[in-house]
């Protein structure tokens, strides 16, 4: 592994000196300028909450009036990729991705950003160690990805950019990329197509991410300030509808119509499921029928996308793809029921602090849906919380783990990831199917 050392940039930003070094070539390999940008600024810059302050965590530079959030960023030569993307194409020659093989140091650096957000905490010690796996079975794939979403980050008008640039260099577990290409590579070896596609599935959901923490008022995002409390709701917003721009430049760019198609129909359900969400601020709708159309529009949608296309550019059977977009969508279902019955997992006071933020915006849990199925009395904290009270939520977090409201939710989670590997059972059998179907056992083993 190569070993980093740590300098200032001609800002003030700590970098890497190896990618210290490719950002003074800017000159000569004007893609590498937005790579290291976008991966090195924004991704190794230590992340810090200013706890001793009642403002909202701003990162240093800013906080101390060194830079402007809307200053200009350095203008590169590259531009968004327009042409027609042949599965066999080549890699540019002269810029980032020539170092990009598998045993350069800038692959092992990528990988080694990915994999520290594969974390215990975040998804368990066995889906831990399976993505870990994962991600150096796919890592040179992955790897050019970060390349392409970096590219993203940096090609428009700032702070637009800087918003993006702020949500991809903060990490995230990446699983939808991920399961496009395990999807892909179930039938043919990985193209500049897939690599643009999985950068796609990336690009819509960071931008709801974006646009999500507006909504939400959310202060952070991914250990670090949400883009709205550094920029503002407006740039975050501009940030999200930026990403949205260059993913749907790139899925066009690849030339499959299908593919193309599906995914303005996945945009829409997005929308639709963030309606449908927002309605509950008003008038708090508790059918688990509600619950379920949200949680197919917000999350397993994008996940039928990504696992569909990846099959689809691969060149597999349309029934094999419509498969494994099934898978995905159980995939989804599962992941997010897991989250819900973790989100109980805690102490009173933090169980009870995301009740309160979550029930005042209008977000219900299915095991509070189940809860108030069993025990009607629940619905008084309901009101109470949503009539302003963080006491209730203390109290709620208790009365729903007294239900089997979770024990249902959980057993339902078991259930989707069985209909996600039957589904996998009828496609032919290889590492990479292997794979999709160890990730989705293991992030529901976070429940045991």
């Amino acid at each position: 592994m190569h070993r980093l050392h740590y300098g200032r940039s001609s800002d003030g930003t700590f970098l890497p000196s190896l990618l210290k070094k490719r950002k003074e070539k800017a000159s000569t390999f004007p893609r590498d300028a937005a790579f290291v940008t976008a991966f090195a600024a924004a991704r190794t810059t230590p992340r810090r909450h200013h706890r001793e302050s009642s403002m909202p965590f701003v990162p240093a530079l800013i906080g101390r009036g060194r830079m402007s959030p809307f200053e200009t960023p350095a203008k590169g030569s590259f531009g968004t990729l327009r042409a027609p993307l042949d599965s066999q194409a080549s890699k540019p020659q002269g810029s980032a991705y020539d170092d990009m093989d598998a045993g350069s140091p800038m692959t092992h650096e990528a990988l080694q950003t990915l994999g520290a957000v594969a974390t215990e905490e975040r998804i368990g010690a066995a889906a831990a160690r399976r993505m870990t796996e994962v991600i150096h079975a796919v890592g040179p794939d992955l790897a050019e990805v970060e390349l392409l979403l970096a590219e993203s980050s940096q090609t428009g008008a700032s702070p637009g950019t800087s918003a993006a640039a702020h949500l991809l260099g903060a990490g995230g577990k990446r699983i939808r990329p991920v399961a496009l290409l395990l999807a892909s590579s179930m039938y043919t070896r990985s193209s500049r197509a897939t690599h643009e596609l999985a950068a796609v599935a990336e690009l819509v959901h960071g931008a709801t991410l974006l646009h999500d923490d507006v909504i939400d008022d959310a202060p952070e995002r991914r250990g670090q300030a949400a883009a709205r409390t550094v920029w503002g709701n407006a740039v975050s917003v501009l940030g999200g509808d930026l990403m949205l721009t260059h993913a749907l430049s790139r899925c066009h760019a690849v030339g499959h119509q299908a593919i193309f198609a599906h995914l303005l129909q996945t945009l829409r359900t997005l929308v639709d499921g963030e309606i449908v969400q927002l309605r509950g601020r008003t008038a708090l709708d508790l059918r688990a029928e509600t619950y379920f159309h949200i949680a197919n529009a917000k999350t397993a949608s994008l996940f039928d996308w990504a696992t569909t296309s990846g099959a689809r550019i691969a060149g597999a059977p349309e029934e094999h793809a419509l498969a494994l977009g099934r898978f995905g969508v159980h995939l989804g279902l599962a992941f997010q029921l897991v989250d819900d019955v973790i989100d109980y997992a805690g102490t009173s006071e933090v169980t009870g602090k995301a009740l309160f933020a979550d029930l005042r915006e209008g977000k219900v849990t299915l095991p509070l849906v189940y809860a108030l199925e069993r025990d009607p009395s629940v619905a008084a904290h309901v009101e109470a919380i949503r009539a302003g009270d963080e006491l209730a939520a203390l109290r709620l977090g208790p009365a729903i783990v007294a239900t089997d409201g979770c024990d249902r939710v959980r057993t339902l989670a078991e259930s989707h990831t069985k209909s996600a590997l039957a589904e996998l059972a009828a496609l032919p059998q290889s590492p990479s199917r292997d794979l999709l179907a160890a990730v989705a056992s293991d992030l529901v083993a976070r429940l045991h």
